[in-house]
C-alpha cells in the first residue's frame, strides 16, 4: 500500500507587502523518502516559502499538511514531525555549541540519555565532536551551518526543510550531509532543500 505524503502544499500564496515578492499558489507533495528541491535565484521565494512551511509566517492563503496534520490550524503539532535549517541559522553565541543542540533536543522532548546519545553521534559524524564545548560565538559560518544541522537532525524529524544546507560547508563536510541525507532518505524521512546551487 502506498504510503500519503509526508508533505501536502496546496495554493499557498504569501506575498510582501513591502516588495510585492514572495510565492503564489504554490502546490506540490514530498513523499516518505523523497528528496524534493526548490532551485532558483536569490529573491525568488524560496526562503519565503520555507518559513510558511515552518509555520513561522502565516500563508495568505493556501494550506498545507504535513504527516496528516494541518500546518495552519496545528501549528505546534505540525513542527513536532520536522527539523528546520535556515541559510543563516542563529545561536546562544555564549553557550556551547553542545549546550545549543542539548537544548533544542530537550525542547523537542527528547529525554536526556537519548539526547546525549543521538548528539555525540551527529556531532562526531559532522566533525564536530573536538569542538563541541567552544563557545558558539567563536564558530565560523561552516561550523555554525553543522551545528544547525545537527539541531535538525536530534529530534528525528519526518520531515527536514533545508535552506542552503550546504552553502558555506567545506568539501569534507559536504560529502558528509550528503550521506546523511541520503540516509534518511532511506529511512523515509521527506527532504526539502531550497538552494540556488546544483
Amino acid at each position: 500500500m502506498e504510503k500519503p505524503a509526508t508533505l501536502e502544499a496546496r495554493n499557498i500564496t504569501r506575498l510582501y507587502k513591502s516588495s510585492g515578492r514572495g510565492v503564489t499558489g504554490v502546490s506540490f507533495e514530498v513523499d516518505p523518502g523523497e528528496i524534493f528541491g526548490f532551485m532558483g535565484p536569490n529573491g525568488s521565494g524560496k526562503s519565503t516559502l520555507l518559513r510558511v512551511l515552518s509555520t513561522a509566517i502565516a500563508p495568505e492563503s493556501g494550506s498545507f499538511r504535513i504527516g496528516g496534520t494541518d500546518g495552519t490550524r496545528e501549528k505546534q503539532k505540525a513542527r513536532a514531525g520536522m527539523g528546520l535549517m535556515v541559510d543563516r541559522p542563529t545561536h546562544y553565541g555564549d553557550l556551547t555549541a553542545w549546550s545549543n543542540a542539548y537544548l533544542f533536543a530537550r525542547s523537542y522532548g527528547i529525554d536526556k540519555g537519548k539526547a546525549e546519545g543521538v548528539l555525540a553521534e551527529l556531532f562526531d559524524f559532522f566533525g564536530l565532536a573536538e569542538y563541541k564545548d567552544d563557545r558558539v560565538k567563536t564558530y565560523s559560518y561552516g561550523m555554525g551551518k553543522k551545528l544547525a544541522l545537527i539541531e535538525a537532525l536530534a529530534h528525528g524529524p519526518q520531515l527536514l526543510l533545508l535552506d542552503e544546507p550546504s552553502l558555506g560547508l567545506d568539501y569534507a563536510s559536504q560529502l558528509a550531509y550528503q550521506k546523511k541525507i541520503r540516509e534518511l532518505a532511506a529511512s523515509d524521512v521527506a527532504i526539502l532543500v531550497a538552494s540556488n546551487q546544483v
